[in-house]
């Protein structure tokens, strides 16, 4: 009898220890349900600061030819030496080119005035991204009225990519006017990629 005894007290522990590990089982699948849980929440989060970061991002900039260019030589880049406006630092005046600091949407535009001209002349201006054209404006005209010339466009960045504009065919007597914003190059980030 004493080993039956002996025996009935290890299944009753067996028992017991059975009960136990259902319940440590039951704690453990709820610890990977809030673990779970809590990765779907640390994810959300993460999307939210990305988002809140996206939408803190303001990168703008205006620049001017601050005097006149007097016969512009062919394939040059314009150097918009005057910054009117620069958030983000992310255009240059000294070189007139502009760098994007993230990947996005961006929108870019050019503005040439051109001084009148008493013979036939031809200007045009593109707007090149990583030396690709990629927009056009002519000023093309016999006239002794002020010529002018937009181009603007969209274009998706990566960070790194540099957009310039440079004068592309040019034939006579050419100026562009500068000063008082007649001519302009502008661009911003319309959305964070």
């Amino acid at each position: 009898m004493t080993q039956f005894n002996v025996l009935q007290s290890k299944v009753s522990a067996l028992e017991a220890d059975k009960t136990e590990l259902k319940a440590l089982q039951s704690k453990v699948g709820a610890l990977e349900a809030d673990k779970i849980e809590f990765n779907a929440l640390q994810s959300k989060v993460g999307a939210l600061e990305t988002d809140m970061t996206k939408e803190k991002t303001m990168i703008a900039f205006v620049a001017e030819v601050s005097t006149n260019i007097v016969n512009p030589v062919n394939n040059v880049p314009i150097v918009f030496n005057h910054s009117i406006l620069n958030i983000g630092n992310n255009y240059n005046s000294r070189n007139g080119v502009f760098v994007a600091p993230i990947p996005g949407l961006y929108h870019f535009a050019v503005e040439i005035t051109a001084l009148s001209q008493s013979t036939s002349h031809i200007f045009h201006v593109r707007i090149m991204k990583n030396n690709e054209p990629v927009a056009v404006t002519f000023m093309d005209g016999n006239t002794h009225l002020f010529l002018r010339g937009t181009a603007s466009i969209v274009l998706q960045l990566n960070t790194g990519d540099n957009v310039r504009c440079k004068t592309e065919y040019i034939w006579g007597s050419n100026t562009i006017n500068g000063g008082s914003t007649l001519s302009t190059f502008s661009g911003f980030l319309i959305q964070a990629a």
